[in-house]
């Protein structure tokens, strides 16, 4: 394990070929960096792992593993542990990596090929993901995000929030900027959203919680909409091209879920 001074948050940029990204964001003063081969019976691995280059200014970390075309025999895959101090931001980038981040977060930065995202608390978060889920708790700022296949939820987004898919499931709970979401094949739902609301989706449902404001404009090529509009009067244009069409006053918040 590498320990670093770090009294203030910093940045953390990662880079990686294959492996695990585990950050942990925390009251401290220091930073630690543990990088391990993900077997340590696999020659690759144990390789790829001593390789790895790991430096720390005091405002900058980096954390740089070798790819596959970047070692003799290939690159193998490791395991990074790293803990910063609440507020740091990540720059994270893999070609095929999980990456699971615990605690507060500011601006995060996030290049994946393939593999699973899982974030606690972050600042504005930027998304590109070939393929794996998406999981975020709370986002104090924007999001923009390609998500091109597999499941995404965000929880709660302080700001707006952009995404393209190809397919997949995508959760919204409760957004206060805008939304634009563009899928493919997948259903879409938003719990709560307190500004203008833009959906297109190929094929799937759209379900929207409660509209506070809107306006909303929504369009399916084959799937149902289900609309909870709050008290006040939004304006709605919904079009799908096979499936009904629900417009209702909201009863419900933003942890509950549509019908449809």
């Amino acid at each position: 394990m590498q320990v670093f001074h770090t009294p203030a948050p910093i940045r953390a940029v990662v880079e990686l070929g294959v492996g695990d990204v585990r950050i942990t964001a925390g009251d401290r003063t220091d930073t630690t960096v543990d990088v391990l081969p993900a077997d340590r019976a696999d020659f690759r691995d144990l390789v790829t792992a001593a390789e790895a280059v790991v430096t720390c200014d005091g405002e900058e970390l980096l954390v740089s593993v070798p790819r596959a075309g970047e070692l003799p025999r290939g690159g193998g895959s490791v395991s990074v542990a790293i803990e910063v101090p609440a507020g740091s931001a990540v720059h994270g980038s893999a070609l095929a990596a999980d990456f699971h981040v615990t605690g507060r977060l500011g601006e995060c930065r996030i290049v994946v090929d393939c593999g699973h995202v899982r974030l606690d608390r972050t600042g504005p978060l930027r998304l590109d993901s070939l393929l794996g889920n998406v999981t975020v708790g709370r986002v104090a700022g924007d999001v923009e995000a390609v998500a091109e296949s597999g499941d995404v939820r965000i929880d709660s987004v302080e700001g707006r929030t952009r995404l393209t898919r190809t397919q997949g499931a995508t959760h919204l709970g409760e957004v206060t900027g805008d939304v634009h979401v563009s899928v493919g094949s997948g259903d879409v739902r938003i719990g709560r959203a307190h500004a203008a609301v833009e959906v297109r989706v190929g094929r799937g449902d759209i379900g929207v919680g409660e509209a506070v404001r809107g306006p909303l404009a929504l369009e399916a090529e084959h799937g149902t909409m289900e609309i909870g509009i709050a008290d006040k009067a939004v304006e709605v244009r919904a079009r799908t091209g096979a499936g009904d069409i629900v417009i209702r006053r909201a009863e419900f918040g933003a942890d509950e879920e549509p019908s449809c």
